[in-house]
């Protein structure tokens, strides 16, 4: 008798659990609070308050804003000379191509501390020489800035497709987890991986572009992580988009930063206020992969 209570306990503590599960709504339900609105998403700007320009006129770099995040920085002039620029904090270092001569921002994603901006010129092959540099002290108003603006990588403005869907989508949601929810969602389902893309820049690098990857429903791993960073950032969820390796290749995902916990999806699990992983590409493809991520980049 002893023996048949232990099984029937046992069977109902596994048949409430497997009813639990069947019946766990996605996403958790969450805290609520206020709706972004397009007018207040954050923007860059370049008010010319500190300025850094290089001696012969190639390039200028304008860090008024560095509390905020990010710099901005561009070409003067059309030259044929190839340009970069470099951020830096002690050993790490950042290298974006100066190709515009409108400005284009970029992010402080080192935290606090002394900077480094330099303007490079190409003189031979990978060769540069430092035509202008300078070094500020910075104190970010808050550690998640420099993941809530747009910048070079992640290039979206309030006039943007992506952004405007992004709004259409969350239009009704309450709470950061839903927004989070329905734009992911929409990612993983609507773009495919574009597999001529991945043979055609193998052995270059391309900056991705948010609407054509929106329009186009296709892309790249840089391409789903730019996408669905940029529509998140658009509702004020601090997101960072990751390069780096994976057990399989060289790869790109997300990390969001949430103030609550809660489920997405039955794979992608969120603990509040810390930095939380989503893999756009594989999820899109049907992927569950659960080996190693290694951080290399962090935009």
């Amino acid at each position: 008798m002893k023996r048949i209570c232990i099984v029937l306990v046992f069977l109902l503590a596994f048949t409430t659990a497997c009813s639990t599960s069947a019946n766990k709504e996605y996403p958790s339900k969450g805290v609520e609070t206020p709706a972004a609105k397009i007018e207040d998403m954050y923007m860059p700007s370049s008010p010319g308050t500190l300025i850094a320009q290089d001696p012969t006129g190639l390039a200028m770099i304008d860090y008024s804003n560095t509390d905020q995040g990010y710099i901005c920085a561009k070409r003067i002039t059309d030259s044929p000379d190839v340009l970069k620029l470099a951020v830096s904090k002690g050993k790490e270092v950042y290298y974006y191509d100066l190709k515009k001569t409108d400005y284009e921002s970029f992010p402080l994603q080192m935290g606090n501390g002394m900077y480094q901006f330099r303007i490079l010129k190409q003189k031979q092959g990978d060769q540069y020489a430092v035509m202008h540099s300078v070094d500020v002290d910075v104190k970010l108003a808050d550690a998640k800035l420099p993941y809530l603006y747009p910048s070079q990588y992640i290039d979206y403005t309030p006039e943007s497709k992506a952004v405007k869907k992004a709004f259409a989508l969350v239009k009704n949601d309450k709470t950061d987890l839903s927004r989070i929810y329905h734009i992911y969602n929409y990612v993983i389902s609507h773009v495919k991986y574009d597999d001529q893309k991945a043979k055609d820049v193998a052995d270059k690098f391309v900056l991705p572009i948010i609407d054509e990857t929106y329009v186009t429903n296709k892309g790249i791993c840089f391409d789903y992580t730019a996408l669905l960073a940029a529509m998140l950032r658009s509702q004020q969820i601090p997101t960072r988009m990751i390069t780096g390796y994976t057990s399989k290749e060289y790869h790109s995902w997300i990390e969001v930063w949430v103030k609550e916990k809660g489920w997405i999806n039955p794979q992608v699990y969120f603990k509040k206020k810390i930095w939380n992983r989503i893999d756009p590409t594989f999820a899109a493809q049907g992927e569950e992969y659960d080996g190693e991520y290694k951080n290399r980049y962090v935009y």
